[in-house]
């Protein structure tokens, strides 16, 4: 026998050896495809990224009612974020470990450290840590004592195999116990028309959003012609209820209040949770051509319009959802303290109609030309006017001028008016920054009337306006006293959030008169049901116009706060405490002659500047400044917004100056320089053109005269 050699059978320990005790992660460490790591994975991700952002889709329906989705895709949807990224990580593992075992299980226990630290960071913000140190370390601390733990703690290992229930257990809740799952219901049944009330005329109603009535007003309290020329002209030959409000200040329970006829409540905008509104009222009775936008009330196969999916819009498919499920999953991982996930920014998009047509500088954007971009849902809603033998229901919710502001008013986009993305200097709201906000609001306002005057013409076109009700009303307004929150609900607020537009032409209805009745969101369903002679067959809060229920309300008003929805409130107050007024803007009216932002410049005293050639100012030398985005400012781009926002920082930090902005040769718009040197203001519309170069230019303007200022 040779030395050396053992006699001991391959795989049992040699006499005087000790056993080998396995280490935590030994049962992580079979070759192949090592299915406890896919397990583990499950579960780290299901805390770190699927329990999260399942709650939060669960939560709220209009994420996926806005891109017009469907139950299937509320499926795949919920699968794809349980499954996938543990199944990404479990490939790339096994992946690794095919190569070497050793790296494989340090990249596992690398990514389970990481994931744990994820998840960290979004229990410290909801125990309410702050300080972005605090978060950090505390995750850091929390991730690292999981991954020593993993290592040496058998029972730690076993654990996190146990813990992949938890995303099978998320998907669970987001499709049978939360408010999204409501949007696997099938569709209603249309029940007889037993309420008929003789012919029916055609109900064309337009729903805007976040439109106060303090913003329509002029300085006499009338609809402003100059900003809104086509509201106006509606209300020639409509009633203008003018003590109307909403009832909340959030879409999703301002309209549901709107068309049901019932108080504001925290339940799904979703016809599974309130059966009874305008579309289950009139179905019987109208062919129903709706677009709506947050909401899917109706609940008909037959709601939708011809090119606009099952509620009147394109289906945007599930990678836009993807994205902004993205963007706030990065929010809660942010140590850094935020404002919560971004999920109340809608944006209509505008689709250009002839990029050829545009409003040049030397020309008045009020007049009546065409515009230049239109939401492809107003486009879709125009062709669906057409003259049917049988009356119809045609309704539209706009996202406009709803936040984000991003349009002027003949539709070109612009950029840098978003509270999401500003920064205030301080707690307290900048009132120049606040009006620059306002203006742009109202920028956009004057875009969404021209929206509803294509739709008037589009009537009158096809000879519907006159036999029609037409109706155009706001679901809640919107304020500039706080920031960022512009619909934080208070007795100061009220003017801002709760009066919005009501008008109401009746069929053959053509000259107008105002009803300073004292109504209420809840009254509309009830005053259309009695216009149109039918009767509401669901128990509602509110009453026609005109009855004595109305009369005996007096001037007594409620509000819904919805700021916390476990503290939710009712203000209570009245039309003679609360009138909205135009001199209580920031941005007060404009006359019929005058520039689109020469109200704003009245702000702050600017507004004889513009138009002037800055070369006649008498500069007394030459200063700098630097200007965000200073090349797109001068070479507009052809594939995204133009810069609405100019800002920047002068070298010569006098507290008080004006900085004066000029476009070939004319001042254009202005802004104050604050205490640290910067400044920020406006560009009017009709200065920027895509693809056609600007020639910028600026001077600083103070007690010692003006300095000419080099850009950089």
């Amino acid at each position: 026998m040779l030395t050396g050699m053992s006699s001991v059978p391959p795989g049992e320990p040699a006499e005087g050896d000790q056993p080998v005790e396995p280490t935590p992660l030994a049962g992580f460490r079979s070759r192949g495809l090592r299915p406890g790591q896919l397990l583990s994975l499950m579960g780290l991700t299901g805390f770190a990224i699927s329990q999260p952002l399942l709650a939060l889709a669960g939560e709220n329906p209009t994420v996926f009612t806005f891109a017009n989705l469907s139950g299937s895709d509320l499926v795949v949807f919920s699968l794809a974020i349980a499954l996938v990224p543990p199944l990404v990580l479990w490939l790339a593992t096994v992946g690794i470990g095919s190569l070497s075992q050793r790296a494989g299980d340090s990249f596992f226990a690398g990514t389970a450290v990481l994931l744990t630290g994820l998840a960290a960071v979004q229990w410290s913000k909801a125990l309410g840590l702050e300080a972005t140190v605090a978060v950090a370390v505390a995750a850091t601390l929390v991730a690292i004592a999981f991954g020593v733990a993993l290592t040496r703690v058998p029972a730690v290992a076993e654990w996190t195999r146990y813990t992949a229930i938890l995303p099978v257990l998320s998907v669970f809740l987001l499709l049978f116990t939360s408010p999204s799952s409501q949007l696997l219901a099938g569709p209603a049944e249309i029940s007889d028309p037993t309420n008929q009330a003789g012919p029916q005329p055609d109900v064309v109603m337009v729903m805007l959003d976040e439109l106060p009535l303090e913003s329509m007003l002029d300085a006499d309290g009338q609809i402003d012609e100059v900003r809104f020329p086509h509201l106006a002209r509606l209300a020639g030959d409509a009633t203008w209820y003018r003590n109307y409000t909403s009832m909340a200040g959030y879409t999703v329970a301002a309209v549901p209040s709107a068309l049901t006829g019932t108080r504001p409540s925290p339940l799904p905008p979703l016809w599974t949770s309130h059966p009874g509104n305008l579309f289950s009222l009139l179905a019987p009775t109208h062919e129903l051509e709706v677009s709506e936008s947050l909401t899917r009330l109706c609940g008909f196969t037959t709601c939708g319009i011809e090119g606009g999916g099952s509620s009147g819009q394109e289906r945007e498919g599930l990678a836009p959802v993807m994205g902004q499920m993205f963007d706030a999953w990065r929010e809660r991982v942010n140590p850094r303290p935020g404002r919560g996930p971004d999920l109340g920014q809608f944006n209509e998009e505008a689709v250009p109609l002839d990029s050829s047509k545009t409003v040049s500088s030397d020309e008045s954007v009020w007049e009546e030309s065409a515009v230049n971009a239109r939401p492809g849902r107003v486009t879709d809603f125009l062709d669906a006017l057409r003259p049917s033998p049988t009356p119809s229901l045609y309704y539209l919710h706009l996202m406009l001028p709803h936040e984000p502001w991003t349009y002027y008013p003949d539709g070109q986009r612009f950029s840098g008016y978003n509270t999401f993305e500003i920064k205030m200097p301080s707690k307290d709201p900048d009132p120049w920054v606040m009006a620059q906000l306002q203006q742009a609001h109202l920028l956009q306002a004057t875009y969404a009337d021209r929206m509803v005057g294509e739709i008037i013409d589009r009537l009158r076109a096809n000879d519907m306006y006159d036999d029609s009700m037409v109706i155009v009303t706001a679901d809640h307004g919107v304020g500039f006293e706080t920031f960022p929150r512009l619909r934080l609900a208070s007795d100061d607020t009220l003017d801002d959030l709760a009066f919005v537009p009501l008008l109401v032409k009746e069929p053959g209805q053509d000259r107008g008169r105002v009803d300073k009745s004292n109504l209420m969101a809840i009254d509309l369903v009830p005053t259309i049901a009695d216009l149109l002679g039918l009767t509401v067959d669901w128990k509602v809060d509110g009453y026609p116009v005109g009855s004595k229920a109305i009369a005996t309300r007096g001037d007594e008003k409620e509000f819904v706060s919805f700021d916390d929805l476990e503290n939710i409130k009712t203000l209570r107050f009245s039309t003679a405490s609360h009138q909205p007024a135009a001199q209580d803007r920031r941005v007060g009216p404009l006359e019929a002659d005058a520039g689109p932002i020469t109200a704003l410049m009245e702000v702050i005293d600017a507004g004889r500047y513009l138009g002037e050639d800055p070369s006649t100012l008498k500069t007394v030398g030459r200063s700098g400044a630097r200007i965000e985005n200073l090349a797109s400012l001068l070479d507009p781009p052809t594939d995204g917004p133009v810069v609405g926002r100019v800002q920047g920082v002068v070298d010569d930090r006098s507290a008080g100056d004006l900085v004066l902005i000029a476009d070939d040769g004319a001042i254009v718009t202005a802004a104050p320089v604050a205490d640290d040197g910067t400044f920020s203001t406006m560009m009017p519309p009709g200065v920027q053109e895509a693809g056609q170069p600007n020639r910028i230019t600026m001077v600083q303007v103070g007690l010692d005269g003006a300095t000419t200022l080099d850009l950089r």
